[in-house]
């Protein structure tokens, strides 16, 4: 009995079939690091993020893609707006459905970056878009020149690959031969692996950091590593003959054009152009290529609009539009990697040991007895209390406020105050009023026969009359209160007669 093969289902092209009219108004969506984000929650909380709660329906498709099924195109535009969105603290790309996606479908995200530090002498649109096109494809500018500029950093939207490195400065190069370093802030972007700065994975989990461990290990075992892209720099070609004109040669088959330097596309046509059998006609060719290479070699811009066929940015005076905030979780990452002691882990100080003269001796240790039960009793509470607040985090928590964890830092690039200047604090930490009440006063017959003195009367009987009056003075004045309803009175001292 011989195993027979499988038969295939076919699906005809009955409308039945198809969702495609459905899909048209969806986002296709893939999480960047899916064993740290859960795919069941971010498809219930994204819609409440949103807002917009019943006018979206989300789809699991596998356990990294996912899929938005919206009621409203408007809908659709407004969180495509904003661009990159996060959960759980990790990146996640969506983007329009397509019925034939490209190769690099989901591969790329519009990112706000801003620009830090930039040289006076060379601030200008060609120096900021020379420092922002090795990020990725610029798209916008906010700066214009002719306008004045109020923040201490310039906004630049980028279209940023995000399988390559995302790094936090970059080094620029002087014509007068000295370098100065631009600092570069994401905007919405919150974790990333500090070692190779890719936002696919934790700087635990990076294949780069198992390889240095994994060096004199077994062949198995570094066959388990998960394999990363190589980094592409999108740098401007000062030398695009040397470049490209060797990969034109007949014996090179088609197909290997380098990406970062001109788009696949350009790249055959210009192939096609050199394919000529005559070789006084060939020799034209390579004369006339050389001479237009030459010529883009100079100019950045024209490489990136005539070789890799990208758009020329929208120049901007508009400042912080759909500004997003900026996250920092260098501190955070270094707590989690150097827990030196289980007190430094609950955020408990360590106490130094003191001899008889309580001198303070050479050595850490932590405390014991009741200083160590009223450090874990405190430890205890302010774990509560993050319990507490984390289903706001997680409302809140994708791509716009987070609060901070322990060690974490971040600054905050748009904020806006309340217009009337009014305290954020709660209600009940307002000032309370007074809790006292006034009695009445109770029969004169009953506080003697419970041998209690009413006021303004002494044993005294010399002085009772006095008393007495003064004690119905007082009653009076009591009274004249109650009558006024809340207004103070102020009475004259009466003149003596």
């Amino acid at each position: 009995m011989s195993l027979e093969e499988d038969i295939p289902v076919t699906l005809t092209e009955d409308e039945d079939y198809s969702a495609a009219i459905r899909n048209g108004r969806s986002l296709i969506g893939r999480l960047l690091n899916p064993e740290c984000q859960n795919m069941a929650r971010m498809l219930r909380t994204m819609p409440k993020i949103w807002k917009i709660y019943e006018r979206v329906r989300g789809i699991a498709l596998s356990k990294e893609s996912f899929q938005f099924i919206f009621d409203l195109e408007t809908d659709i535009q407004t969180v495509m707006k904003y661009g990159f969105w996060t959960f759980d603290d990790w990146g996640m790309v969506m983007d329009r459905w397509m019925e034939f996606p490209p190769t690099d479908f989901l591969q790329k995200a519009s990112v706000w970056i801003r620009l830090h530090k930039l040289p006076v002498n060379y601030l200008t649109l060609k120096t900021i878009r020379a420092v922002s096109n090795p990020i990725g494809h610029v798209k916008d500018i906010e700066f214009d020149p002719t306008k004045p500029h109020l923040q201490e950093y310039v906004r630049v939207r980028v279209i940023m690959d995000l399988q390559q490195p995302v790094r936090d400065s970059k080094l620029l190069n002087l014509p007068n031969g000295g370098s100065t370093t631009v600092d570069v802030e994401y905007e919405r972007v919150r974790k990333k692996c500090f070692h190779c700065f890719r936002l696919s994975h934790e700087k635990q989990r990076c294949p780069l950091v198992k390889a240095q461990k994994n060096v004199g290990a077994s062949a198995t075992e570094k066959g388990k590593a998960i394999a990363i892209s190589p980094v592409i720099h999108r740098q401007h070609n000062h030398d695009l003959v040397g470049s490209l004109m060797p990969l034109m040669a007949p014996s090179v088959p088609p197909g290997f054009a380098p990406k970062s330097i001109v788009a696949p596309e350009v790249f055959e046509q210009m192939q096609l152009y050199m394919n000529c059998t005559d070789p006084e006609e060939r020799r034209i060719r390579e004369f006339k290529m050389k001479m237009a290479l030459q010529d883009l070699s100079m100019n950045s811009g024209a490489q990136s609009s005539y070789l890799r066929l990208e758009d020329s940015p929208m120049i901007s005076g508009v400042q912080n539009k759909n500004v997003g905030r900026v996250f920092d979780f260098r501190t955070a990452e270094a707590v989690q990697e150097n827990p030196q002691t289980e007190g430094a882990f609950l955020n408990i100080p360590t106490l130094p040991e003191r001899d008889g003269d309580n001198r303070v001796l050479m050595s850490n240790t932590t405390p014991t007895g009741e200083s160590l039960q009223k450090e874990l009793t405190v430890a205890k509470r302010s774990r509560q209390t993050e319990m507490v607040e984390m289903p706001f985090r997680m409302i809140e928590g994708s791509g716009e406020y987070l609060p901070p964890k322990p060690g974490a830092l971040f600054s905050i690039g748009h904020d806006e105050h309340s217009a009337s200047g009014k305290s954020d604090r709660s209600k009940s930490s307002k000032r309370k009023g007074a809790s006292w009440k006034r009695f009445k006063q109770a029969p004169k017959g009953v506080l003697s026969a419970a041998g209690i003195e009413p006021p303004g009367v002494t044993q005294d009987e010399g002085d009772s009359n006095v008393k007495r009056k003064a004690g119905d003075d007082r009653m009076a004045s009591s009274k004249m209160l109650k009558q006024t309803e809340g207004l103070m009175v102020h009475q004259k001292p009466s003149t003596p007669q």
